[in-house]
């Protein structure tokens, strides 16, 4: 009994410093900016922003292609990746003041470019839209093309494992989840490699580092409470590229045909799922250069 004591005391000390270093990681001001990384001096700059439950390290197959010829901006998206995780609501107005803060930081004067993948291409949306005069241009890389709630969660369903399609739908399984990881970050990592094998070891890792605000938040604000047709229609004056691939589950042809018929944007269809950008990076690297040096 004494041993089982002593036992669940020094459990209950790890955890309350645990928490500890939790508060300290995800302290934050107004002043705060996220985690980015920049390589190269060229210009134009290209900001690249990962996808729901992604980082920075999700690049590393695409943004050596660029920065010998242009200084490339990588950013950890509000909540996710190393960036602060603060208990705030993670909507659309608080991931694009902080896109904007960064790239203050990382002194980008000039009118940029913004490549996004999923989520990410969703806020390039956004930032495009809320300052029009900083952008050269959008690369927009499996954009999800959903229009409902119900469509997005279907999506889901179809292509995340059991633990993230009940984390979406079972609130309470998703904040003891998002917990969990937080308490114990050694544990995210081998379940994730155990549960999606197919996925590389820095996506793997990046999956694991975000907290049930972030991930709720973003889910709802962000993906699923935007249309992207309308966001897309909105964005008049900066050319946008469109990589979308028929076989992902956030996709399908008939939302490809979709799109508006804008003159300011061009689609280009490319094999390889949702995460296009891994599977096929080569010819991703092609489609970004042939469109920045246009």
């Amino acid at each position: 009994m004494k041993t089982l004591l002593l036992l669940m005391t020094g459990i209950l000390a790890l955890i309350g410093l645990r928490l500890i270093v939790i508060k300290a990681e995800n302290k934050f001001d107004h002043e705060s900016s996220l985690f980015f990384q920049t390589s190269g001096r060229g210009s134009p700059s290209i900001v690249f922003l990962h996808g729901m439950l992604g980082s920075h390290n999700n690049w590393d197959k695409v943004t050596p292609e660029f920065s010998s010829e242009h200084k490339v901006v990588l950013m950890d998206l509000l909540g996710f990746g190393r960036s602060p995780k603060p208990p705030i609501e993670y909507t659309v107005d608080q991931h694009v003041e902080f896109i904007a803060k960064t790239i203050v930081k990382a002194e980008i004067s000039e009118k940029f470019y913004i490549v996004g993948h999923s989520m990410g291409a969703i806020l390039a949306l956004d930032f495009a839209i809320k300052n029009p005069n900083k952008i050269l241009g959008l690369v927009l890389i499996s954009p999800p093309m959903k229009t409902s709630e119900k469509e997005l969660l279907k999506s889901i369903e179809a292509s995340s494992s059991k633990v993230i399609v009940e984390m979406t739908s079972n609130q309470n399984f998703g904040k003891l989840v998002c917990h969990l990881h937080e308490l114990i970050p050694a544990i995210s990592y081998p379940l994730i490699r155990f549960l999606e094998p197919e996925l590389p070891a820095t996506v793997a890792k990046a999956a694991g580092q975000h907290t049930w605000n972030s991930y709720h938040g973003s889910l709802k604000n962000v993906l699923m409470g935007q249309d992207f047709f309308k966001l897309i229609a909105a964005v008049k004056n900066s050319p946008i590229l469109i990589l979308a691939a028929a076989d992902d589950k956030y996709t399908d042809l008939a939302t490809i045909s979709a799109v508006p018929d804008q003159s300011n944007i061009k689609v280009v269809r490319i094999d390889g799922g949702h995460n296009i950008f891994l599977k096929n990076a080569d010819q991703i690297n092609q489609e970004i250069k042939k469109f920045i040096s246009r």
